[in-house]
């Protein structure tokens, strides 16, 4: 099993992966990493996080998105995004 600091340090790595993917996908529209993969670490990083307590103000987990580019047009949603909820399979899509 990690140790407590070896967790720490894994999360402080993947906020620093998580933050660079979501300035390259939000910011420079160049995705560097598939949603599916940015997902998985994403989960691990949540994961992590409630296993220890251990969550930095800058971690994905704690914003939605990230600066977004100008040529972007507002647009609200007329229903729910289910995507949202992120089912990872069908037991929990019921």
């Amino acid at each position: 099993m990690d140790s407590a600091k070896e967790k720490i340090d894994i999360i402080e790595e993947l906020i620093m992966e998580l933050n660079k993917y979501a300035y390259a996908y939000y910011v420079l529209d160049n995705p560097e990493i598939s949603d599916k993969e940015y997902d998985i670490s994403y989960d691990k990083l949540v994961k992590l996080e409630k296993e220890t307590g251990y969550i930095l103000p800058y971690s994905p987990t704690q914003r939605v998105g990230d600066k977004i580019l100008s040529e972007f047009k507002k647009y609200t949603h007329k229903a729910k995004l289910w995507s949202l909820d992120k089912a990872q399979n069908f037991s929990e899509i019921k």
